[in-house]
């Protein structure tokens, strides 16, 4: 049955948004919760207008140097790369946002996001700290991309269409966001558009074996992997552990580059 609009309550919006959270696209949402499309689509622009009007203030936005080697980028010629100093870090992009939360001065939080195969892989935070705290936390989670890299300074537009955008690119591949998504996916906010970002290595899902656990006592998420790129052999509907190129005996829970 089709709500009508004096159906439609906070309960549906707080499954609407609760669904978006974890990255489903509109159709998706509606799939999932058996309405049409155009049922759905007026509800995330009403979310995305209360997220932004609620929203902190954004301080910062960062990612890693390489970040869009070997992704197809659809106009955007503002978002702009440097080489990666660190060829092991491949097709993994370190994203950063830090938003002015109370009581603390700063909220940051960093995403480990996947941009061949798997989408996010990890997230870390928020993390609580003073300004003078900030640019020691940014030093620390992208030491992991190389020990001399410098993070760059993004748009808030950019982070979204790299993170959401990874994060439909996996779904479509049959693979959810990591669970630590959701705790800072409010600084990323909410998101409903269709990213201009074309995912995989020339837009094929590739999958890199990971190299194992962060050292131990790291508290980032650390990117490094062996070099195994296996592209997509054929295109059709896949199993998951095919689309990727990943053998189907290889728990996906010990490909996460954080333990």
């Amino acid at each position: 049955m089709v709500p009508s609009p004096r159906t439609v309550d906070d309960d549906l919006l707080a499954r609407v948004t609760a669904l978006r959270a974890d990255g489903l696209t509109p159709k998706e949402i509606a799939r999932s919760l058996s309405l049409r499309p155009s049922i759905v689509t007026p509800l995330i622009r009403q979310i995305a207008r209360r997220a932004a009007a609620g929203e902190p203030e954004v301080i910062g936005c960062w990612v890693s140097p390489g970040w869009r080697r070997n992704l197809h980028i659809h106009g955007h010629h503002d978002w702009l790369d440097v080489p990666a100093t660190d060829d092991g870090a491949e097709g993994l992009a370190g994203v950063v946002v830090a938003r002015h939360e109370r009581p603390y001065p700063v909220s940051a939080a960093g995403y480990l996001v996947d941009t061949y195969c798997l989408g996010v892989k990890n997230a870390l935070g928020p993390r609580s700290m003073s300004d003078s705290d900030l640019p020691t936390f940014l030093r620390r989670f992208f030491a992991a991309f190389g020990g001399d890299a410098v993070p760059l300074e993004a748009s808030l537009e950019l982070t979204r269409h790299l993170v959401w955008g990874a994060v439909q690119h996996a779904r479509r591949l049959g693979f959810g966001p990591h669970p630590d998504l959701a705790p800072v996916s409010g600084h990323l906010g909410t998101w409903d558009e269709t990213s201009a970002i074309t995912f995989g290595h020339d837009g094929v899902p590739y999958y890199v074996r990971a190299a194992g656990q962060r050292p131990r006592g790291h508290p980032y998420p650390h990117p490094h992997r062996r070099r195994r790129q296996l592209p997509l052999p054929h295109r059709g509907r896949l199993s998951p552990s095919h689309q990727c190129g990943f053998s189907s005996n290889v728990p996906i829970g010990l490909l996460s580059a954080v333990a």
